[in-house]
């Protein structure tokens, strides 16, 4: 039920090979983790355009070669016993996460200048070069594009939706995407919403939750999979 936001982002700095094995080790079958490409077109994982806040370098993540992100810091921003992580690349991710015996949730990550095609297509040729399991990859995004090229280039795999909608108007407009899932805002997920989705079908995931005490609520929604920073809150 409970999947690590970016790793286990209360843990270990986010999106990096530590983070992902801190999630192993703290019993998570599952992870959220994001990907976009580096200026020489190789999947990496990180979340935000720039890497400003999760390094100690500057500027958009897309200008940097991989080589050139390589030398970033992407851990002492967190906790000095992190120093000298490394932004992972894709084909790193996945290869631990298949020996960690590890479910991915893959946000395709699309910014204003992203090339999604390009994205995607790299993306498929990792996941097909690491062989990763389909039932332990999830593929998810915002862009409806980026789900389309998904379903277009990895056929095989499940695909889902990120939203932050309140309504259950917008589902109207998707039913023609062969959707696997939907992944609802937390503070935004409507009993409305919710039970629209689950009518249709649709698995039923929310995005961040980090208090144990409204778990029962979003479970009488219908909630299968709860994305969180901080797994420890809720075991038993």
């Amino acid at each position: 039920m409970i999947i690590g936001h970016r790793g286990v982002a209360a843990i270990a700095p986010e999106n990096t090979l530590a983070g992902i094995n801190a999630a192993a080790d703290s019993g998570l079958d599952w992870v959220e983790l994001d990907t976009q490409l580096t200026s020489d077109d190789v999947p990496v994982l990180f979340h935000d355009e720039t890497v400003d806040r999760c390094t100690d370098g500057k500027g958009r993540l897309d200008s940097f070669s991989l080589e050139q992100l390589t030398l970033l810091d992407a851990g002492a921003w967190f906790n000095e016993q992190f120093r000298d992580e490394c932004i992972p690349t894709l084909h790193q991710t996945l290869t631990l996460c298949a020996k960690r015996g590890m479910g991915v949730n893959l946000e395709i990550k699309c910014y204003d200048e992203t090339d999604v095609v390009l994205l995607v297509e790299k993306v498929a040729e990792v996941v097909k070069e690491t062989q990763f399991p389909l039932d332990q990859l999830l593929l998810s995004s915002f862009s409806l594009a980026a789900i389309k090229c998904c379903a277009e280039m990895l056929p095989d795999y499940r695909v889902g939706l990120i939203t932050d909608q309140s309504s259950p108007d917008f589902l109207c407009d998707i039913e023609d995407l062969e959707l696997f899932s939907i992944h609802c805002d937390q503070r935004t997920l409507t009993g409305e919403l919710a039970e629209a989705i689950t009518q249709k079908g649709y698995q039923l995931n929310i995005w961040t939750l980090n208090d144990a005490g409204r778990v029962q609520d979003f479970l009488n929604k219908g909630v299968t999979h709860i994305i969180t920073d901080d797994p420890e809150i809720f075991s038993p």
